[in-house]
């Protein structure tokens, strides 16, 4: 080998190599052979879901992990599989945590009142249907918001606010409506291959002088109840009064029957025995004081009346030759 060597060039043998450059020869055919393996290599992220393409042809899906690609030959067409929120604001407003943002939906009730309507929607891709989507409907996650969501949830919660009374929309409860709504934009995502996971309609906005009448209403409605409340009550208070009345004027009658009965009773009993008066009388007369009144003078009074006799010191009148009448015995109630 030396030989065919001209004269003087030196043999490979005879180079010597500096440490410094055999140790960057050898990082840098580490990083080409790492360049090589990555361009075979695509890492899909724990939210993610790939179409495979293979000269652009879809061939299938791919899943979270490493997977192998021919550089050039075959391509990974990723979207997110988690949630992504859609929200629709009103004029101006610019504070959100939404994905993407778009201004209120414009539309009319069925009584002719201009509203705008405002919701949030929040969705995600199916991580199953990411070939039909890459291939039939979008080939990113901006234009499936575009073609699929925004497009589907605007014109469908235009046509149902359109069926419904501006009253229903401003005063009424809008859960059965955000309900309607959703059942019916939920199987367009469907056939995109996405998955509504929330919808919910906000209050319209009407126009001022729609907006003022209605709260005009509302304080007459108040006010007609608020009548109505204490008339209910005076009208209960009065039928408590009446009760009342009615109940005393009950007790008058039963005790006036009461007494009447009890007359009745007491004169069946004195006509069927009229011993009973008698024996009243005796009851007044031993419950009484007699005083024993001379017509010819005043003597001592005596009290005749529980035990009927009179003292023993007490001082007899003397006799005389004609004998006196008794004086009449006039019974006095005991004061």
């Amino acid at each position: 080998m030396r030989d065919r060597l001209p004269p003087g060039f030196p043999a490979r043998e005879d180079i010597k190599l500096p440490r410094g450059y055999r140790i960057g020869a050898i990082a840098i055919a580490a990083i080409v052979a790492l360049f090589l393996l990555s361009s075979f290599l695509v890492q899909v992220d724990a939210t993610e879901a790939c179409a495979v393409t293979r000269f652009g042809k879809v061939t299938g899906t791919a899943g979270p992990g490493l997977h192998l690609r021919i550089p050039g030959v075959t391509q990974f067409r990723c979207y997110r599989t988690a949630t992504t929120y859609y929200e629709v604001l009103e004029s101006g407003a610019d504070r959100t945590d939404a994905d993407y943002t778009s201004g209120p939906v414009d539309g009319v009730t069925i009584d002719g009142q201009q509203l705008f309507l405002t919701f949030n929607v929040r969705y995600r891709v199916d991580a199953a249907q990411v070939s039909h989507i890459y291939a039939d409907i979008a080939k990113t996650p901006g234009e499936i918001n575009e073609r699929v969501v925004k497009f589907h949830a605007r014109t469908i919660s235009r046509q149902i606010a359109n069926t419904k009374r501006a009253d229903e929309l401003y005063l009424g409860n809008l859960a059965p409506i955000s309900t309607e709504m959703r059942e019916a934009i939920a199987p367009r995502f469907t056939e995109a291959g996405l998955i509504l996971e929330f919808f919910e309609l906000k209050r319209p906005n009407f126009s001022d002088a729609y907006e003022q009448a209605i709260e005009s209403r509302q304080i007459a409605e108040v006010q007609i109840e608020q009548r109505r409340q204490e008339a209910l009550v005076a009208e209960q208070e009065a039928e408590r009064v009446r009760n009342q009345a009615q109940g005393e004027a009950d007790a008058t009658v039963i005790r006036a029957q009461g007494e009447a009965l009890g007359l009745a009773e007491t004169g069946r009993a004195v006509r069927e025995n009229p011993e009973i008066l008698e024996l009243e009388r005796i009851r007044a007369l031993t419950s009484a004081n007699v005083v024993y009144v001379p017509s010819s003078g005043i003597l001592p009074i005596l009290d005749l009346g529980a035990g009927g006799a009179a003292p023993a010191d007490a001082a007899a009148p003397a006799p005389t030759s004609a004998p006196v009448p008794e004086p009449p015995v006039t019974p006095t109630p005991e004061a």
